[in-house]
């Protein structure tokens, strides 16, 4: 019997079918891994810009400071041991610092309250407020001396602005804090304690507070 054989232009033409075969499918892989790696391009690319885009954006913490206040104690000179005083009430305000305000605070309100006369008196007594404070800086003795670069409230000694610590029974916790707002008040001298809570609602921008024993 004569053995059968394929003609040698049908086995080149298979080859060539076979060749074009691999040719097709590499471009697919490749599509395929391209993508991937520009997926985790953009997304690493995302990642790594967050961070930056927080620190950017971060506010410094307010921080509110008095000279007055040494060690957690009030000096005398801001209290009943001290010598300026109207009657019996003291007057010598006492020093306020205030660092890191927002940028767009337009001005800065305040209030000094005894933590302790609860049980004497039956509320909070309320020794100074103060709104529409232009300045960060307080001296001491701004109650008077700074009058009429702030606008002050109706204390509980019944008199406008500062009226300093005077504990009849033991040392109390005096509670000093500071807001930022991003407008003024509108608030006229002599307001009511009252009257210090909705005025500045909804227009505080940061706030801080400081604690003094006298």
């Amino acid at each position: 019997m004569i053995p059968f054989r394929f003609p040698g232009a049908l086995i080149a033409c298979f080859a060539v079918c076979l060749i074009m075969a691999g040719c097709s499918a590499a471009p697919v892989q490749s599509a395929s891994n391209d993508t991937v790696s520009t997926i985790q391009q953009d997304s690493s690319a995302g990642a790594a810009q967050t961070p930056q885009a927080q620190s950017d954006n971060t506010q410094p913490e307010m921080i509110l400071s008095s000279s007055g206040i040494n060690g957690g104690v009030i000096a005398d000179k801001y209290g009943m041991r001290g010598s300026q005083k109207d009657g019996s009430t003291p007057t010598l305000s006492i020093p306020i610092s205030i660092e890191n305000a927002p940028e767009d605070a337009v001005c800065f309100a305040l209030r000094m309250i005894d933590s302790d006369s609860q049980p004497l008196s039956g509320f909070e007594w309320v020794h100074w407020t103060a709104v529409d404070i232009m300045t960060p800086n307080l001296p001491e003795n701004a109650s008077i001396d700074m009058a009429s670069e702030m606008v002050q409230g109706v204390n509980d000694f019944d008199a406008i602005g500062y009226g300093g610590p005077t504990p009849p029974d033991k040392p109390h916790t005096y509670i000093i804090t500071v807001y930022a707002l991003d407008g003024e008040t509108g608030l006229q001298n002599g307001f009511t304690k009252d009257a210090f809570d909705p005025a500045i609602s909804g227009h505080v921008l940061a706030e801080a507070q400081i604690e003094g024993v006298y």
